[in-house]
């Protein structure tokens, strides 16, 4: 999310256990809170399944893997597109 003068609106998520001010000029409302609440999905799951409970240990966790998961979308995505091309 940007942080400028010019933003629409701001909005308070909790992503896991933690009120954020989000506010984006780019993006509106309800989808920065789909995203606040997925990524709270995605780290509560990773802590589920993790040996730790420090949030910051957390985060990192649950970043690493989103972006495990977006390369192999974009090695898909690259895959089918050689394929029909």
């Amino acid at each position: 999310m940007i942080r400028t003068n010019s933003v629409k609106e701001s909005i308070t998520v909790n992503i896991f256990g933690k009120d954020y001010k989000l506010a984006s000029k780019d993006t509106n409302a309800e989808t920065m809170k789909s995203i606040a609440s997925l990524l709270n999905t995605r780290m509560l799951k990773t802590a589920a399944g993790a040996k730790v409970m420090n949030p910051s240990i957390i985060a990192v966790m649950t970043a690493l893997n989103l972006l495990e998961e977006n390369i192999k979308l974009k090695r898909l995505y690259k895959y089918n597109t050689d394929i029909w091309n």
